[in-house]
């Protein structure tokens, strides 16, 4: 009787005959991983009722088990935590649609008893509900208020490389033009490139508040009549439903906008 540290001697060397040999039976090997399949079937070849062969067999189907309980498993965590995140995911996009929405109806209420000017944050809020309704993309794309004005101005307001504006752009400066809200059109253009990165950097409104209550855009020029058209376009395509009053460079209301139009006051 063969002691058992030669026994397992010797299995050990069947198994690495088994792997060799299932290796050129099955060709080149992807990653250095023989498949469990292929070497249990040339073990269960060779044994013939042969201990040490069944016991290598033993062995490869044991392995091949594990592995199977195991990639059932992963898979079972990967599809439990992408759940997950799509629960998270639907429940930040809920948070955000509510805020939007009280946002609005904070400006909304508020402007009811006294002038509000919101540069920002109606530019904020509406592109925030742009964002919303881009419902094919992924959750994490478009995150920041800058990532998401620059998706709008690139698909709304300017062409793809930012050298033309688009002609309802141009069709809203004449408007306003027409009205007192007055830029020349290449300072526009310019100043549509980075809007929010302007806006971001504008801390307090320096003129005196109109008497009127309402909620009202606007400061120097071009960037008034860029957020105008910013905005317009906003209202154009269903993602700001505020009524929305233009002030001039010295603080007086000139015209507002109404639905994606420029309109008299």
């Amino acid at each position: 009787l063969m002691s058992p540290k030669t026994y397992l001697l010797i299995c050990s060397i069947l198994l690495i005959t088994i792997f060799s040999s299932a290796v050129q039976h099955v060709g080149p090997v992807t990653a250095g991983r023989v498949s469990y399949v292929e070497c249990l079937t040339k073990a269960r070849q060779f044994s013939k009722g042969d201990k040490a062969y069944q016991l290598a067999g033993d062995f490869l189907e044991a392995e091949l088990d594990r592995e199977r309980t195991t990639t059932t498993l992963l898979n079972t965590l990967v599809g439990e935590m992408n759940n997950t995140l799509q629960a998270k995911d639907k429940l930040l996009d809920e948070i955000q649609n509510s805020r939007n929405k009280l946002e609005s109806e904070f400006l909304f209420s508020l402007a009811l008893g006294q002038p509000v000017v919101a540069n920002r944050m109606t530019l904020e809020g509406a592109l925030r509900a742009y964002r919303m309704s881009l419902t094919t993309l992924p959750p994490e794309s478009l995150k920041t208020t800058t990532e998401q004005y620059g998706d709008f101005r690139d698909k709304f307001l300017l062409d793809a490389s930012n050298t033309y504006m688009r002609r309802d752009c141009i069709k809203l400066n004449l408007d306003l033009s027409a009205l007192g809200i007055v830029a020349a059109l290449p300072d526009v253009k310019n100043e549509l490139k980075d809007l929010f990165r302007t806006l971001s950097g504008h801390v307090h409104y320096r003129n005196p508040l109109p008497t009127i209550p309402g909620i009202y855009i606007g400061g120097d020029q071009p960037t008034t009549s860029a957020l105008a058209i910013c905005m317009a376009r906003l209202q154009g395509e269903h993602h700001c439903d505020l009524e929305l009053y233009v002030l001039d460079a010295h603080g007086d209301p000139k015209c507002k906008l109404v639905g994606g139009k420029v309109h008299t006051l």
